[in-house]
């Protein structure tokens, strides 16, 4: 496999905090300026908030199938790698030229790939050493947190995981992510399957990060999903 040694990050930034950034609606609400100089981990297709803000987060984890998407522009994961310190991607996507060859780029296999139904995830669904495999289990963000905890981040606050999300038809825009071309339609149960799972990855997180002597908070501008201790983030970024 080509790419960097993730063995040489561990414990990398060891209690510095982080800030774990999700893709909902209530995104639009967090001040970005605020998190120019903090520490970010974001997801997926993040890029598609880069018109709106200076901000760029300082890693980014990409373990889903959204790579691709044929309406999913290289620029957007250009754009993410440039101002990206360490970029992170599900080893299935090693041997692309684009991703290999670009400095600061490192590849991880999955565990617990698919629709793992919510009821049936275990607690121990989390991967204490990420060059053994990261659980892909619920969200993006899970898989992210992982990661994070392995470069020693503690404490972790996660901002933009609205905890719920609702169906939308095939012409409408999305309303459970931040930009409303973000993703396509799903049904209710889907929508139902998602909430569930979200909340059942976010609470195997608190689980571990505890065991771990890692402190893990909801920071989210909205309700949130409910799991994690809520603070505000305008407090913790004052």
């Amino acid at each position: 496999m080509t790419g960097n040694r993730l063995e040489s990050l561990k414990n990398k930034y060891k209690g510095r905090r982080a800030f774990m950034i999700g893709n909902g609606p209530s995104l639009l609400k967090a001040p970005f300026d605020k998190l120019i100089n903090e520490y970010s981990f974001a997801v997926n297709r993040i890029a598609l908030i880069f018109s709106k803000t200076k901000w760029r987060p300082t890693h980014y984890v990409h373990s889903t199938n959204i790579f691709n998407h044929p309406k999913l522009p290289l620029s957007e994961i250009v754009a993410v790698m440039a101002g990206a310190i360490e970029s992170f991607y599900w080893d299935k996507y090693a041997e692309r030229e684009m991703l290999s060859n670009y400095p600061g780029v490192y590849f991880f296999p999955i565990l617990h790939e698919g629709l793992n139904q919510p009821e049936d995830a275990q607690d121990d669904w989390w991967s204490d050493d990420i060059t053994k495999g990261v659980s892909k289990f619920g969200s993006s963000i899970f898989a992210a947190m992982q990661i994070a905890v392995y470069l020693g981040f503690n404490p972790l606050y996660v901002i933009g995981a609205d905890g719920y999300q609702s169906p939308h038809g095939s012409n409408q825009p999305d309303p459970n992510h931040f930009h409303p071309k973000y993703h396509k339609q799903g049904s209710q149960h889907q929508k139902k399957y998602n909430n569930a799972m979200f909340a059942r990855a976010h609470e195997i997180a608190m689980i571990n990060c505890k065991r771990l002597g890692v402190e893990i908070y909801d920071a989210t501008q909205a309700p949130g999903l409910g799991v994690l201790p809520k603070v505000k983030l305008s407090e913790v970024l004052s």
